[in-house]
């Protein structure tokens, strides 16, 4: 694949090829295509992030990859959802995606563990890796309560209600 010159306005027929694209078995033309798609930047994101639903599982990859370099904020629900895939892969680099975003990820992620079907052990492996991941300074009592609520033997009790006071807790720094 060539490179071609960039260019920041494309259409959204352009976008959803490029994803479309993203199947193709060349790792060298899908990092070029996540390249081109990284650079277009918010005019991007709508279609990465409903291309995290994509039956395929390989745009769903290149999809998340993508994400993760762009660090759009308005990702992080949907990259909490991709915690669930099926594919392990997808799975890992949207947590290293929502640990990208840093502390703008822990509300969706506190959402998920306080909604009644949070006891997902895809969902419950990835919030912890990145609360581990962004546990530091102001926010490390709010965040280790829900650590050891999902390291406990009673985490299915425990996990929503720690993840619900944490939420309240994240108010007052601003993130809601």
């Amino acid at each position: 694949m060539e490179q071609d010159p960039i260019t920041y306005d494309e259409t959204d027929e352009q976008i959803r090829q490029y994803i479309d694209e993203l199947d193709d078995s060349s790792p060298a033309t899908r990092d070029a295509l996540c390249m081109k798609l990284t650079r277009l930047g918010r005019q991007a994101s709508p279609a990465l992030i409903a291309a995290l639903s994509d039956p395929r599982s390989r745009v769903r990859l290149e999809s998340t990859r993508c994400l993760r370099v762009m660090r759009d904020p308005d990702a992080a629900p949907a990259l909490v959802r991709a915690l669930e895939d099926d594919m392990g892969d997808v799975r890992w680099v949207a947590a290293e995606a929502l640990c990208a975003l840093g502390n703008i990820s822990l509300v969706p992620l506190m959402r998920a563990l306080q909604s009644e079907g949070w006891d997902e052990t895809n969902l419950r492996s990835g919030a912890h890796h990145v609360f581990r991941t962004l546990m530091s300074g102001d926010l490390t009592p709010i965040i280790a309560p829900v650590m050891h609520a999902l390291e406990g033997v009673e985490a299915s009790l425990t996990v929503p209600l720690a993840a619900h006071t944490a939420l309240d807790e994240l108010r007052t720094y601003g993130l809601h």
